[in-house]
């Protein structure tokens, strides 16, 4: 799904889950409160290495049919994989999921990369779980340097909700890759 403003010629595509279309508005009212213009926001996905793929194609075409915009790639591919988006020569700026609906995300200064370690917020104070309609979650995958097991954690505001990983760890046959 893609969001379009014709006044400031921004694009966001969103790619993924329910959650990354309603924030498609989030974002491009983000960017145009900052005064973006000429740009297209990619909103990716990182469930599979197809949707990782799939973000990466959608920066290199949309610099190709737009050479004059500003390539930006945020959500979920930008949070797990930050380092592999900067370094491609078509993006312009890297977004995390923290920063993505902020407009100072998309203020001409705003760094190349601006991703924030979701894993620092680990130690923080459990949040209550009581998610009203205004607010929402989400659950990251990923792996330290320390292990190679993968680990499922739920975030909401900024704190975890919930650590998943000894709940899947506990199923049978259960293989977290």
């Amino acid at each position: 799904m893609s969001r379009n403003d014709t006044k400031t010629n921004i694009d966001v595509i969103n790619f993924g889950c329910r959650l990354n279309a309603l924030e498609g508005d989030q974002i491009l009212d983000a960017a145009k409160n900052a005064g973006l213009t000429n740009a297209t926001i990619i909103n990716s996905c990182a469930v599979t290495e197809e949707a990782m793929r799939q973000a990466r194609k959608s920066a290199r075409k949309a610099k190709r049919d737009n050479p004059d915009h500003k390539i930006i790639v945020t959500g979920c591919a930008a949070q797990t994989d930050a380092a592999q988006f900067a370094s491609m020569t078509e993006v312009d700026h890297v977004i995390g999921n923290m920063e993505k609906t902020e407009a100072s995300s998309y203020a001409p200064q705003a760094p190349k990369l601006a991703v924030s370690d979701i894993m620092a917020e680990r130690n923080a104070k459990i949040a209550k779980p009581g998610i009203t309609q205004n607010e929402h979650a989400r659950l990251f995958k990923f792996k330290t340097a320390a292990t190679t097991d993968a680990r499922f954690v739920l975030f909401h505001s900024g704190a975890v909700i919930l650590d998943l990983c000894p709940f899947m760890m506990s199923l049978p046959n259960a293989e977290i890759s």
